[in-house]
């Protein structure tokens, strides 16, 4: 049984290698490609709209325009997505300097963001500035992806591994372990997924806005497909080594492996 098994897992890593050889390089994020008027220009009239050129379709999540005396204006309803994201301006925009906020998600779901700069009229004495990038959300952001990954190959791999031959007791817990550290990993990283989506700081959380950004991004289902896939790796440990517990384990591999295809390279990447 050890021997069949042993040359089971030789055969699927073999053909595992094979399959990536053959992929070719997936696509990277979003890029900007131009934009309209074009950075640091200074047009003698007030455009009416503001054009974001990009290599691939994206979704705007933050569109913000601020004045030549630093005043701020929110524009994200009056912004159409698509390859090329048109931001409709307002129509009094007095002489001066001014930056165009913006942060989109691209088909992966990857959140990217910048400014544009331009001026009407003439350059003012000083430009307006944004406020820094909050670094505690990208660092638990990725802390939390690499715990929420580890688990889903760790924790519902040992499981799968365990529904199949017996696993030492230590080797059991640390699975449930791992699982449950999924579980908890994925309402954290998907809080911060909505904080970096939107560029805001740690102390935004709370903010309704932040989840529905989150779950509007394609990590969004994933996070949804992994927390099936712990419940479902839990069911099977809870059900002890029985057909119904191998059936579930095939499931929850099942489940979380469409998780870690529903979003980043493996979601925009053809086929």
């Amino acid at each position: 049984m050890r021997q069949a098994f042993t040359r089971l897992l030789f055969v699927c890593a073999t053909v595992l290698l094979l399959a990536l050889a053959a992929v070719p390089v997936a696509y990277a994020h979003a890029a900007l490609l131009a934009t309209m008027p074009a950075d640091d220009a200074v047009v003698g009239v007030a455009p009416r709209a503001a054009e974001l050129r990009f290599n691939e379709p994206v979704s705007p999540l933050a569109i913000k325009l601020l004045g030549p005396h630093g005043s701020g204006r929110d524009l994200l309803d009056a912004t159409q997505g698509g390859e090329t994201v048109t931001v409709t301006l307002p129509q009094a925009m007095p002489q001066g300097t001014y930056l165009l906020s913006w942060r989109v998600v691209s088909t992966d779901g990857h959140p990217i963001g910048g400014s544009l700069v331009f001026s009407v009229g003439a350059v003012s004495e000083v430009a307006p500035e944004l406020a820094p990038t909050d670094r505690a959300v990208a660092a638990i952001l990725w802390a939390s992806k690499a715990v929420l990954f580890t688990a889903l190959l760790g924790g519902i791999g040992g499981i799968v591994f365990g529904a199949v031959t017996p696993l030492p007791a230590v080797c059991q817990r640390l699975c449930t372990i791992l699982v449950v550290l999924g579980l908890v990993a994925v309402p954290v990283s998907l809080a911060m997924q909505g904080l970096d989506a939107l560029d805001l700081p740690l102390a935004s959380i709370g903010d309704g806005k932040v989840w529905t950004a989150a779950l509007s991004t394609s990590y969004g289902v994933t996070a949804a497909t992994a927390m099936v896939a712990f419940a479902l790796s839990l069911a099977a440990l809870a059900t002890g080594r029985s057909r119904i517990s191998g059936l579930l384990a095939l499931l929850a591999l099942a489940t979380g492996a469409l998780a870690i295809a529903m979003s980043g390279h493996a979601s925009a990447a053809s086929p």
